[in-house]
């Protein structure tokens, strides 16, 4: 079966690898104090996994080659 990736990298601080399985959580913030004045929920990257899984795909997260994150979407795809 053909798989769509979709590749998102950042250059920020990154996530410890003991959090990046939490940050697919409901809810789960790593900075509570900066993301809460912009109106952050932590509901972003939850309803990106539903939505990923819904359709049969998944998303990951990984440490950046020059630091950051990078972030692997999957999604099936039908060929033409």
């Amino acid at each position: 079966a053909q798989r769509l990736c979709i590749l998102v990298e950042d250059q920020g601080p990154g996530i410890p690898e003991e959090l990046r399985g939490r940050i697919f959580e409901p809810f789960f913030r790593l900075d509570t104090a900066g993301s809460r004045d912009l109106g952050g929920t932590g509901l972003g990257l939850a309803l990106v996994r539903a939505i990923a899984e819904v359709h049969g795909g998944s998303v990951s997260v990984e440490e950046g080659p020059a630091g950051g994150n990078q972030f692997l979407l999957r999604l099936p795809a039908e060929s033409p």
